[in-house]
This record gives structure tokens, C-alpha cells and sequence, in this order.
């Protein structure tokens, strides 16, 4: 249903106010104008590679989207002859998948002959971004959900964060005062990571950058007060990629420590490239990335991705069927880089990656990218008084790009161009290109699958599950 005048009183009342880095190349966007201007693209098991990808027959070349650019409707009201609504377009059965491509990959705009498809291409968005009137005029943006006690607690005890239980969340949630909890979902077309000191073919700048990224500022507000901030960050720890969530994790802070402008709107600077938050707005503009999970590290990115290469180092196995030495070299990289010896493989790993790289580094079979950093690439941050772009309320900051949700230019919550509406408060019954906690509504990825992810790091992202991260966020506090 429609948002109530109280309910779009109460997320305007705690907009965020960003600054992003000058070298930032994208702005939090409106997901439904992506949407319609995207190719929607079926994807079945694995999904790991091009013959997995569009419409049967599996080899056939170049390979063809269910729907192609300007061909989706996100409102069931705005379907028409030449755009199909997205609450149609869903999978029917849960051994497919969709992902959405806006502009393709950096080799073609659909896998063709003799195309590897391995990196979404950020920089056909950007130009999209710049030329295309409607993408254009989507920017700044946000999107806000209210979540009210009873419907947190329903969330909270039907699927707590992982790691946690139901009563442990309960417990916690139980220390509040009546909480309401306002997501502002932050979408950003593309997504830069590229390796620090790692150069060596160009393709480090490209090693954690995909299309579709989702970012979350999240307010608690009890009794009328807020009294909690969520922001979130990129994981420098271990990745799981057969969990979406292991991309991000939330920094919950009591709003005391949080810088304001106009009494209520909360600062925050924007790592470039990756989307992190902070709200010390004037602390270091070098910063160290944090872990969410174990091992602490990721080794995809402290061995400079030589450990996704590990597979095609060395033979899997001698003609004869028996175990290789290199069979057992990968097998305890496995051991040492997934944690199955905690303690010493977080030690070890990045010594038998040095050792690996040493050994094979001349090998026509392993091209590395360069040599190992020690520690992830940090986050690079603006201040409040250095900075590229500020978003802002309308009138809060002078000189900001202000977002577009005042009561003029989106009555009701809604911004209209021409025939088609575009709300900023989330409504899940209307809204099908929500991904819901009860699976319902567009589950699939947000940007293109691409091809040798093993860690699923450059393939689009899913939206994520954003009220669990804030839960595991206060609760670690």
C-alpha cells in the first residue's frame, strides 16, 4: 500500500548526507530506472560460464537474453506491448536464475564466439550513466524501508543472522524501545576494487569490480529519538560464494558519536570505488578494510588473485590416476586459504601463495598479476570539506546534489516522468523487483554472471538481506 504522510515524514527526516571521493565514477541510483533500461538474462546450473547463460540451445552463439534492453516493466501498471512486467519474468522453478546486464561485458555485449565474457564493463555504465537522459536524471537516489518492531521481530525470529541464534537476537531486540528501523538502500551501478600493487597486465584494476552494487544506511529510532547508525562495508575477510552476504557486513554506532547536519541528518564519507561508509567525516582518508568473517582475510585479494589460479597451475592429477604432488599442494592451499586449519592457515596461506608464485610465476601456464600486498587494498575516503560530490536534503549543505524527495518534486513519495512512476519508499506488494525475505519478488543477481569467478566477487551482486546485517552489527557491538 501507499506510504503514509508520517511514514515519508520519518524517512526524510533522517536522510543521509554523503560525500564521495572525486575519483568516485558512480552515484547511488534509482534501481528501477536501471531495471528498465537492463536485458534480463536467464541462467542455469552451475551458472558459471557462457553455455549456462540465455536462451537454448546452449551453444548456440551469440547467446540471446530473455528480454533485451527497455524491455522490462517494474510496475505491473506500466506492463505494455514492449515491456513485460518484472512479476512475470521470475524463474518458475528453483533450477534457474536471472541477472541483469546493462551494458554487457568488456568483450561483447553478449557471449559470442571466441568472447571469455570475465569482467562486467564499468566503463560502457559510466558512459551510459553520462548520455542516457533517463539514467542521467536517476541520480542521487535512494530507496527507504520501514521496518516497525513487530515486523523486525518477525524477520529476526523466522531467520536470524547467521552465527546467531533466535534468542540471542531476541534478547537484543528486547533491549530496545519500540524500534523502528529505516533502511536506506544506496545503489550503485557499478563497482570499483581494484588490487593496490598488483599491476602487471591491466587486469588487477579489474579483479573486485562488478556491475549492480547495493549499499545500506540503516537509523533505529525509539521512542521518537534516534539512537543507533548502520553503515555498510565491504568485507576484507574470507569469502563464502555460495553466500551473497560474505560481500558486506554493517558497523552499528550509537548516535551520540554520529556528526549531524540540521539536527538530524547523519554525516558520511563514501570509500571510493567500493561504496564503505564511516562517520568519523574528518578521520583518515587512508583506512584499513575490516573483516566479517574467518579467516580474517581474504586470500583472493592478499595473494594479488593468484589463489583463484591455483586450479589451472598444475595438473589436477598424473595419467595415471594416482595424486600428483600438485594434487596435494592444492589440497592443502584448500586446507590453509578456507580456514580448515584456522590458526595456521591464516598464517601459512599467503606463504605457500608466495612460495606458489615463486615456483610457477615463469610458467606460460601463470601469468600473476603482480607481487603479493600485504594486507587488502584500503578504503580511500573524502572529508566533509574535501570532497568530490555531497549529497544532501534539500537545503541542508549548499552545494550539494540534493536528493529528490521533497514534498514538491515527490508528492507521495513518488517521482513521475512522463507515464512512469518512480517511489522512493519501498513497497514489496507492488514493487516485484525486490528481492523479499520470503523469497518473493526478483531474487536474481543485479548485474551480469561472469565467467572464472570462483570466489563470485565480479558477478553481479544480489540485493542482500540488510536488516541482518544490521542485527549481527548490533549485536557485535
Amino acid at each position: 500500500m501507499p506510504p503514509s504522510g508520517e511514514q515519508i515524514a520519518l524517512v526524510r527526516r533522517f536522510e543521509p548526507v554523503l560525500y564521495l571521493s572525486g575519483s568516485e565514477r558512480f552515484l547511488p541510483s534509482d534501481p528501477k530506472r536501471y531495471l528498465e533500461r537492463s536485458a534480463l538474462w536467464r541462467s542455469r546450473p552451475p551458472g558459471t560460464g557462457p553455455d549456462d547463460w540465455g536462451e537454448e540451445p546452449a551453444t548456440t552463439r551469440p547467446k540471446t537474453p530473455i528480454t533485451g534492453p527497455g524491455g522490462i516493466a517494474g510496475l505491473q501498471s506500466e506492463e505494455s506491448s514492449t515491456r513485460t512486467w518484472i512479476g512475470k519474468l521470475l524463474p518458475s522453478t528453483v533450477n534457474e536464475d536471472r541477472f541483469l546486464s546493462l551494458a554487457g561485458w568488456t568483450d561483447s555485449n553478449a557471449p559470442e564466439v571466441g568472447s571469455q565474457n570475465r569482467f562486467a564493463d564499468l566503463d560502457s555504465i559510466v558512459a551510459g550513466y553520462r548520455d542516457t537522459p533517463l539514467l542521467a536524471a536517476s541520480r542521487p537516489w535512494y530507496s527507504a524501508e520501514i521496518l516497525d518492531a513487530v515486523e523486525l521481530s518477525r524477520l529476526a525470529a523466522a531467520s536470524p543472522p547467521p552465527g546467531f541464534t533466535t534468542n540471542q537476537i531476541g534478547s537484543i531486540l528486547g533491549q530496545l524501545q519500540d524500534p523502528t528501523l529505516i533502511l536506506y538502500y544506496l545503489f550503485y551501478p557499478g563497482h570499483d576494487e581494484p588490487l593496490d600493487h598488483c599491476e602487471r597486465d591491466g587486469e588487477a584494476a579489474l579483479f573486485g569490480g562488478f556491475a549492480g552494487d547495493w549499499a545500506c544506511v540503516a537509523v533505529v529510532v525509539e521512542q521518537g529519538q534516534p539512537t543507533y547508525l548502520g553503515l555498510t562495508r565491504r568485507n576484507a575477510g574470507s569469502r563464502d560464494p555460495m553466500d551473497e552476504q560474505t560481500r558486506l557486513g554493517m558497523v552499528v554506532r550509537r548516535w551520540e558519536n554520529v556528526q549531524t547536519l540540521a539536527d538530524t541528518h547523519p554525516q558520511i564519507t563514501v570509500a571510493s570505488g567500493n561504496h564503505s561508509m564511516f562517520i568519523d567525516v574528518d578521520g583518515p582518508t587512508t583506512r584499513e578494510p575490516i573483516s566479517f568473517t574467518t579467516p580474517r582475510f581474504d586470500v583472493g585479494t592478499t595473494s594479488c588473485g593468484d589463489v583463484e589460479k591455483v586450479d589451472g597451475i598444475i595438473p589436477r592429477s598424473s595419467p595415471s590416476g594416482r595424486d600428483t604432488p600438485g594434487d596435494v599442494l592444492i589440497a592443502l592451499m584448500k586446507v590453509f586459504c578456507t580456514g580448515g586449519i584456522p590458526i595456521v592457515g591464516e598464517f601459512l596461506a599467503p606463504v605457500a601463495i608466495t612460495w606458489l608464485v615463486a615456483e610457477f610465476g615463469e610458467s606460460s601456464a601463470f601469468d600473476p598479476f603482480g607481487a603479493a600486498p600485504d594486507i587488502a587494498t584500503a578504503d580511500q575516503t573524502p572529508t566533509s570539506t574535501a570532497y568530490g560530490t555531497a549529497i544532501a536534503p534539500k537545503s541542508v549543505l549548499t552545494g550539494a546534489r540534493e536528493w529528490p524527495t521533497d514534498a514538491v518534486s515527490a508528492p507521495g513519495g513518488v517521482v513521475t516522468v512522463g507515464s512512469r512512476k518512480y517511489p522512493f519508499i519501498v513497497d514489496r506488494q507492488e514493487q516485484l523487483y525486490w528481492a523479499s525475505p520470503d523469497n518473493v519478488g526478483y531474487q536474481g543477481r543485479w548485474g551480469p554472471a561472469v565467467a572464472t569467478d570462483p570466489a563470485g566477487r565480479r558477478s553481479g551482486m544480489r540485493f542482500p538481506r540488510f536488516w541482518q546485517l544490521f542485527l549481527a552489527g548490533l549485536a557485535r557491538m
